[in-house]
């Protein structure tokens, strides 16, 4: 494995003595920068070779830690222990997370791997189990889960892949297919040097296109021949159409009713009236007078959030889970620009409303 990776160190060791790079500062002077490694995103067989440790399953397979015998310290506890594990991880992947919640993400993880055995029986406590405890000193050392996640750069990988086609060389070929890309990103930031119908095909392929990029009006699409009467009533003078989907950029919304028997529910937002946040469901979609398009959601007042238990004095209430028995729906028409972003919503056999808020923006648009 040394052999292998040798090529790889030699060239970060020259990268952190600092190299000569073809780029140039604000006053077109060359630059010498020096890069270095901080951290690199592992499974558990990965990790292993690298830092030269037993295999996951050992007695010492953890590389953070010294505790051996995984399944032999774990204490048994019970609580609920699925919240436990949503909660955490809900924390990790915020799209900021503040000091405090390090120590509530620490001991989440904690309680929900002594509890491990005790549901699941010691046989499935696996590495992989036990690595949770050290997700909060992971997010303390680079932040949210979010900034170093491979999934993107793996979706990269899949297209790279495809666009090898050669049975010889394949090394050779995969790297100048990186440098086609590369630079095809850095026209896309380019546009004064960039056909104009070229560059819309480029986006279309890297840019994520679920973002929104900037402030866009929203675009009603796919008209409906059932009018809502409720709208009627808040303007009666008006000439309304109405509307199942609204697109705002590349990010689409759709009534509650266009969104059954869907795979993608795209009816919960969140929307800001008067600077209170609420989460509801899109009733009905329309325009007046030809002009903008409006929505009529409906919210439910009174949530509260998810309270999740530490141990058996002390729970952790989550803000971005929330939840309400009453079953009394309100209604309000909103214009595009006071909607936040996409929720999800859930309504449990036992009459319980749930409106849960993406941890990540990517996730919410």
């Amino acid at each position: 494995m040394s052999l292998f990776l040798r090529p790889l160190i030699d060239e970060l060791l020259n990268l952190e003595r600092g190299e000569h790079f073809d780029f140039h500062d604000q006053d077109n002077n060359a630059i010498t920068a020096r890069v270095f490694l901080i951290g690199a995103c592992c499974d558990k067989p990965a990790q292993a070779f690298l830092q030269f440790l037993p295999e996951p399953t050992a007695a010492f397979g953890c590389g953070r830690c010294e505790v051996k015998g995984f399944m032999d310290v774990l204490k048994k506890k019970y609580y609920d222990h699925l919240i436990k594990l949503v909660v955490m991880m809900h924390l990790c992947e915020s799209r900021k997370v503040h000091h405090s919640y390090i120590n509530i993400i620490n001991r989440l993880g904690q309680s929900f791997v002594i509890d491990f055995p005790t549901l699941y029986s010691k046989r499935h406590c696996l590495q992989v189990v036990h690595s949770i405890i050290h997700i909060s000193d992971t997010v303390r050392d680079f932040g949210p889960l979010q900034s170093f996640s491979t999934f993107q750069f793996e979706n990269e990988l899949g297209l790279l892949m495809r666009t090898n086609k050669s049975t010889r060389r394949r090394a050779q070929e995969m790297i100048n297919n990186l440098r086609m890309m590369q630079e095809a990103h850095y026209h896309l930031h380019n546009m004064s040097t960039f056909n104009i119908d070229f560059s819309s095909y480029l986006s279309s392929r890297f840019i994520n296109r679920y973002s929104i990029r900037g402030q866009q009006k929203g675009q009603a699409r796919h008209p409906s021949k059932n009018p809502d009467e409720l709208v009627r009533v808040f303007f009666p003078h008006s000439k309304i159409n109405f509307y199942q989907t609204l697109h705002i950029g590349k990010l689409r919304l759709c009534t509650r009713s266009y969104a059954t028997n869907k795979i993608a529910d795209d009816s919960n937002i969140t929307f800001l009236p008067d600077g209170i946040e609420y989460s509801s469901r899109i009733r009905a979609i329309f325009t007046l007078d030809n002009d903008e398009p409006y929505l009529l959601v409906a919210y439910l007042r009174d949530l509260n959030p998810l309270t999740c238990a530490i141990n058996v004095n002390e729970n952790f209430a989550y803000p971005n889970i929330l939840y309400t028995s009453t079953s009394k729906w309100n209604f309000t028409p909103i214009e595009v620009k006071d909607f936040i972003e996409k929720s999800t919503f859930f309504r449990s056999t036992a009459g319980i409303s749930y409106f849960l808020r993406f941890p990540t923006l990517q996730h919410c648009s």
